[in-house]
This record gives structure tokens, C-alpha cells and sequence, in this order.
């Protein structure tokens, strides 16, 4: 087996903290209401099947949008609650 030494390094550095990391930690924020006024406002669904705006495309989930953070399905758009990876908003931008 050949490892880069990136790999190796990545793997190395993140392994130990793995068991440290909590369902609470990664769940820190609320999930966002599709009735708050800034849900509303940006036409934020938690589903792509109940979207119905004429900027969305097939394929386009918050889960690859470049707003989205994985470690605790955070967006940087709705700063204090957390938002569904299947969800969508008019904000939506491909991740790079």
C-alpha cells in the first residue's frame, strides 16, 4: 500500500481527536424553520421535492452548495440554526 505523505499526514492528525467529537458538537445548532422570516425570505425549503422557484435546477441540495459545512450541516447564510444537507435555497451556489 502507497500512502502519500499528505495522506498520511491528514490521517495521522485526525484520528486521534475522531473519539473526542460528540453527536452534541455536531449538532449544535437548531435545525431552521421553513417559517422563519429568513427561510421565507431566501425560499428555503428542507426538501428538494417542495421546491417550486424558477432558480432551481435538478441536483442543486445544500449538501454541495459552497454555503454549506459538513461537520455540523451548518450555512453560513443562516448563521445560528442549522440546515437539512437535501434542503435548497435561491442562494444556492456550486461548490468549488
Amino acid at each position: 500500500m502507497d500512502i502519500s505523505r499528505r495522506t498520511f499526514l491528514i490521517i495521522a492528525c485526525t484520528l486521534p481527536v475522531t473519539p473526542f467529537i460528540s453527536h452534541k458538537a455536531l449538532a449544535a445548532f437548531p435545525p431552521l424553520s421553513e417559517r422563519s422570516a429568513l427561510a421565507k425570505a431566501r425560499h428555503y425549503k428542507s426538501n428538494v421535492r417542495r421546491v417550486r422557484h424558477p432558480k432551481y435546477k435538478k441536483g442543486q441540495t445544500c449538501s454541495n452548495c459552497q454555503f454549506f459545512k459538513f461537520l455540523d450541516s451548518g450555512c453560513q447564510l443562516f448563521s445560528s440554526n442549522s440546515v437539512a444537507p437535501t434542503g435548497w435555497c435561491q442562494s444556492w451556489v456550486l461548490k468549488s
